[in-house]
């Protein structure tokens, strides 16, 4: 004789009997009916669509299992005892809620929307993209997935976050020697993201000497000045007002001075 079996309540061993107008033959405790798997919860209940994440799986049930999915995607795991399981997520597409399903020999257990894969973070421009070694440079980072920022890095070094959105941080640069092209790293909490040879530091500009080192408050002495690292300023000032007609190289700036309103010493800044 084949059959299938009806629904039967609790659990348990129980007798099998069989039937014909001639009488009825039996064997006690001769069936065990086993309930199928239950899910209460999962921890942690997010993670990151690469995969790779340890979650644990509460309920009931569990001996025997046979596979764990994701959404639909097999995972790797381990039955901890009847009410545990550990698993390790597999990557997934897209983003979203997933349900969770705990399969044995006996049934299937699902628990709906019980796990949901996230984005990593995803770095699309750095702006600017060089900045001084002394560090304090205002940078903005645009990309995908950036809220809940927890670190920013440049080379290495710590940024001082500002700002986040999911689409953009803010933040300082913090100091880095030497100059150099460096990798920029965000962090979350699903994952990191990094960028490389995103940004540049570069040693602040040194002024050594301006000559002449005076001249007429009303403006217009043409001057030099004399140091390292010049290359790239876009603003030099005697004082508050600013050179014009500025020609710059890596050592030396050329420019003329604009008036003043009466005679003093004024500092020289290179930007």
């Amino acid at each position: 004789i084949t059959c299938n079996t009806p629904p039967h309540l609790p659990e348990g061993l129980v007798t099998v009997a069989v039937t014909t107008p001639w009488g009825t033959g039996s064997k006690p405790n001769a069936f065990e009916y086993m309930d199928p798997p239950s899910i209460t919860s999962v921890d942690p209940t997010w993670g990151s669509t690469l995969g790779g994440d340890f979650v644990i799986i509460y309920g009931a049930d569990f001996t025997g299992a046979t596979a764990v999915s994701f959404g639909g995607t097999p995972a790797i795991f381990v039955v901890d005892d009847d009410g545990q399981i550990t698993a390790l997520t597999d990557a997934h597409l897209p983003e979203g809620l997933v349900n969770v399903v705990v399969t044995t020999p006996w049934g299937t257990g699902t628990l709906v929307n019980g796990f949901e894969y996230k984005d990593p973070p995803s770095i699309l421009s750095v702006l600017p993209n060089k900045g001084s070694t002394a560090g304090g440079t205002p940078v903005t980072i645009t990309g995908d997935d950036l809220a809940g920022t927890l670190s920013v890095s440049f080379g290495g070094t710590p940024a001082t976050i500002t700002g986040n959105t999911d689409s953009q941080i803010t933040c300082l640069t913090g100091p880095h020697a030497p100059e150099e092209l460096v990798d920029v790293e965000v962090g979350t909490a699903v994952g990191s993201a990094l960028a490389l040879d995103a940004y540049e530091y570069m040693d602040p500009p040194d002024v050594v000497s301006i000559n002449p080192n005076q001249g007429p408050v009303a403006g217009g002495t043409p001057v030099t000045i004399l140091g390292t690292n010049l290359a790239g300023a876009t603003l030099t000032r005697v004082g508050p007002n600013p050179l014009s007609g500025m020609v710059v190289t890596d050592t030396k700036i050329t420019g003329v001075t604009g008036g003043f309103p009466a005679e003093s010493f004024f500092d020289v800044f290179v930007e």
